[in-house]
């Protein structure tokens, strides 16, 4: 989408409020390693140049398919991530931004982006059933947060991870006690307790690969849930004691996903609850 504002423009210093009830904001850590990381977008997708007030469409990489990594999830290998990687550095021309730059870019556009490894790439809308199975885990989630000092947040807040420099928006948010923001405008969550992902067509990779090892990087995230677009299908990631991650998955029915940090469960039946998995897609596909 054409960015009407110059950069220079979208530059200038913008008043954050430092009232922000039950929060505390901080500066970002100085920045100390980055992933290797490429990215899938959909056809309506664009990688956004902020510099010139231009916006290209992304070509178009062809999911590298999650049956490739299906039995390593929690540790998705390096032979697949560095295939990532290569296709999309030979895919599409590795504009890369400032942190700086992006931050600008969000003040200044009504749409959101993500920045990861240094690419600014925009996000598009998602089909019917994605957005119904996010609204289903955002409802189960706010009734088991209640209570516990927990909030629930939807795909409208950005998170940041300081040592990866992800900027992202994950599908549904849990932060447990004092939550931390970086100085920007609007701030970015800095200490998810439980992250949530609605799985598509051109980021089911991402999220079970490149995009989980960014959430590692998170201290305080006790919990990822992946919701799979294709089937009733639900994958927990659990941080043990010990550090290391942990995967439940679920497809029976009746089961259900037991979330430690809010010492309850949420249902397969709960979350797929009115989904048809083929609504929105095209006859013609």
């Amino acid at each position: 989408m054409p960015i009407s504002k110059s950069l220079a423009a979208l530059l200038r210093p913008v008043a954050c409020d430092p009232k922000a009830p039950r929060a505390r904001r901080v500066a970002r850590p100085k920045p100390h390693s980055v992933f290797p990381i490429a990215l899938v977008t959909d056809s309506s997708v664009e990688a956004t140049n902020p510099r010139d007030g231009a916006s290209n469409p992304a070509r178009v990489l062809e999911p590298l398919g999650a049956r490739e990594g299906d039995s390593e999830h929690a540790g998705a290998s390096a032979r697949v991530q560095r295939t990532w990687y290569d296709r999309f550095m030979s895919s599409v021309a590795p504009n890369r931004f400032t942190e700086s730059e992006f931050l600008a870019l969000e003040r200044g556009s009504d749409r959101k982006h993500e920045f990861v490894d240094g690419v600014i790439v925009a996000m598009a809308g998602a089909r019917p059933a994605h957005n119904i199975l996010a609204a289903n885990v955002t409802a189960s989630l706010v009734l088991l947060a209640r209570g516990r000092a927990c909030a629930t947040m939807t795909s409208d807040q950005r998170v940041y991870v300081p040592t990866t420099r992800l900027y992202c928006y994950p599908d549904v948010i849990v932060a447990c006690g004092e939550r931390r923001y970086d100085d920007g405008d609007p701030p970015s969550l800095l200490n998810p307790t439980i992250l949530v992902e609605v799985t598509s067509e051109s980021t089911e990779d991402f999220d079970r690969g490149t995009k989980f090892l960014h959430y590692q990087a998170i201290a305080e995230l006790r919990e990822y849930v992946i919701v799979s677009h294709r089937e009733r299908r639900i994958d927990l990631f659990r941080r043990e004691g010990d550090g290391q991650w942990h995967l439940t998955t679920l497809t029976k029915h009746g089961s259900s996903v037991d979330l430690a940090a809010l010492g309850g469960a949420i249902s397969l039946s709960e979350v797929y609850n009115g989904v048809s998995l083929e609504e929105g897609l095209s006859t013609n596909r």
